[in-house]
């Protein structure tokens, strides 16, 4: 491994671009920044103007537009190509009484300049920003839970298969419809669920053509959901928890980890022996990473951060390097972002 040591504060999340070319983080210190992968991770922009920690980043499907929230509940769009913030959209103007949790761009954002954004009073929007700032932004579609006695208050969520999956703060999986925001499934957890991601398409798992979603669990556990009765709108068989993943001496009580799952370290390499699946979440206080197998077992401990490690992410099956094998990255409290080959 390696690190990358240009924040000044606590790094809370870290995403590789979908081609595999950059990596955004994001930190307390207000920065994003943004290293090319394919140059030894050179830091290439730095994006300052948030004036609050941030707390969520999200690429577009063709890697030239990164989006970000912060607790100043700004959300931004930045262009990697012109390295400046070309949309923008603060939280009242789309009535909300709560912060920004999160954001997704739609699969044909470049065409359409759609984003869904989730909110911590109930709310999930389809919406369309221009760069022309003067155009307000266009609410396609709302969903509001209000009209039910708790609300679900939505902390994070991921787009698969045609469906919005999210997490609540009432420890609840709830599933919409992509096109129409509908809702269509719930399923209760015991514990709070405080992070949701896709995982790697290549995921083994216990089925090569099945397809799962990974979640962080407060105080101490992840588990997988196997989604794959959902690629089928028509099918009628619902989510279901394949794997429980135990963090040890975890100390996350009050802490947003973000764990990642990947694929088969490019099975062609007759010479690469290493072709199992693999999930990876920070948690230890000390800097302990965790790395598991399929059925929840735990491979390896890995310590080379100086504080608790809140994101881990891959950089994609792939993106094979002779010299590390596939990437993946950690970001800490200690300010500090490595990458590691597997």
């Amino acid at each position: 491994y390696f690190k990358i040591n240009y924040h000044n504060d606590e790094v809370w999340f870290i995403k590789y671009s979908p081609n595999g070319n950059y990596l955004a983080t994001g930190s307390r210190d207000k920065k994003i920044m943004i290293f090319d992968t394919l140059n030894e991770y050179k830091l290439i922009n730095v994006f300052k103007l948030h004036s609050e920690a941030i707390t969520y980043l999200s690429w577009n499907s063709s890697s030239t537009e990164l989006l970000s929230l912060s607790f100043d509940q700004i959300l931004r769009i930045w262009s990697i190509n012109s390295n400046k913030c070309i949309k923008e959209l603060d939280y009242r103007s789309i009535m909300i009484d709560s912060r920004l949790s999160c954001a997704k761009f739609h699969s044909n954002y470049e065409i359409n300049n759609e984003i869904k954004i989730a909110s911590n009073d109930g709310k999930l929007f389809k919406i369309q920003l221009f760069e022309d700032k003067s155009i307000k932004p266009n609410i396609i579609l709302q969903f509001n839970s209000n009209k039910s006695i708790i609300s679900p208050q939505i902390q994070d969520f991921t787009i698969q298969n045609n469906f919005i999956y999210a997490i609540t703060l009432t420890n609840e999986l709830i599933v919409f419809t992509l096109d129409n925001l509908k809702l269509i499934y719930k399923l209760q957890f015991n514990q709070q669920p405080i992070s949701i991601s896709s995982v790697s398409k290549s995921f083994s798992g216990i089925n090569s053509n099945n397809s799962y979603i990974l979640i962080n669990l407060k105080p101490n556990q992840l588990i997988m959901i196997n989604t794959s009765s959902m690629m089928d709108s028509t099918n009628d068989n619902l989510p279901y928890i394949e794997t429980f993943y135990y963090l040890p001496n975890s100390s996350s009580n009050n802490y947003v980890l973000r764990g990642c799952a990947g694929g088969d370290y490019n099975p062609q390499m007759n010479n690469y022996n290493y072709h199992s699946s693999i999930v990876i979440s920070g948690g230890g206080q000390n800097g302990e990473i965790w790395l598991w197998g399929n059925e929840g077992n735990v491979l390896h401990c890995l310590k080379a951060h100086d504080g608790l490690v809140n994101c881990v992410d891959w950089r994609g099956d792939d993106y094979f390097d002779e010299s590390r094998g596939i990437h993946w990255a950690s970001g800490s409290d200690d300010g500090k972002v490595i990458i590691w080959g597997v």
